[in-house]
């Protein structure tokens, strides 16, 4: 496109590259003036270029706690929208509270907005309670729910276009069954910053004509 004579009246310059799971790697995805917008010759276009879909590979999580597997998940959550979901089976095995396996499975490619499904050993004769739904609940409601259902909650902040103090995430979906003092990771709203908006703009004020005196 740079190269290209159709393009000559303008000043075409190629900016950042951009993962982009429509656009295939190396195609144009965004241009800083839209199709169709009348401009002069020779204005400036900034191209973005994508890099394709963005994946990255799935660790190995078997044998680590469910905060273990937070903490090391926390920037592939965030890179790619994952979800993770959290379900538990008896094992004689792997130790109560610990992961026995994981789907994708470790090696496996992720891809933006997949759910990764983590198993969790439960131990053997374990007491089991069910998870309840905390979302769009206050932090204070939220952690005092869980408690009534001997479950401990990992409390994190997070900018968000919730309300304010309010629940956006659990890491565990209500209704799953899970071992008593399982720990929840769930997060909070910090609301947006608000930009500040622009000073109104003072109106000048009107110069009075002078009054022209009457010739005598």
């Amino acid at each position: 496109v740079l190269d290209n004579e159709m393009y000559s009246d303008f000043h075409l310059v190629e900016g950042d590259s951009v993962y982009n799971s429509t656009y295939d790697e190396g195609e144009i995805c965004e241009q800083s003036v839209q199709k169709g917008q009348k401009v002069t010759k020779g204005t400036t276009i900034k191209l973005t270029v994508s890099k394709g879909a963005q994946t990255a590979e799935m660790p190995d999580l078997r044998g680590y706690t469910t905060q273990e597997v937070e903490t090391t998940m926390r920037d592939l959550v965030t890179q790619l929208s994952l979800s993770l979901a959290y379900s538990y089976e008896e094992s004689d095995e792997v130790e109560e509270g610990k992961v026995i396996f994981t789907s994708p499975a470790a090696g496996g490619t992720l891809n933006a907005g997949d759910t990764v499904n983590i198993t969790v050993s439960s131990g053997q004769g374990t007491v089991m309670t069910t998870v309840p739904d905390v979302m769009d609940l206050e932090e204070a409601d939220a952690v005092s729910q869980l408690k009534s259902k001997n479950l401990e909650a990992s409390v994190s902040y997070v900018e968000n276009d919730a309300e304010e103090g309010h629940v956006f995430y659990q890491s565990i979906k209500s209704g799953n069954e899970v071992p008593e003092g399982t720990v929840v990771s769930i997060k909070v709203s910090l609301g947006r910053e608000e930009e500040p908006s622009p000073s109104p703009s003072e109106e000048p004020e009107e110069t009075p004509t002078p009054t022209p005196t009457p010739t005598p």
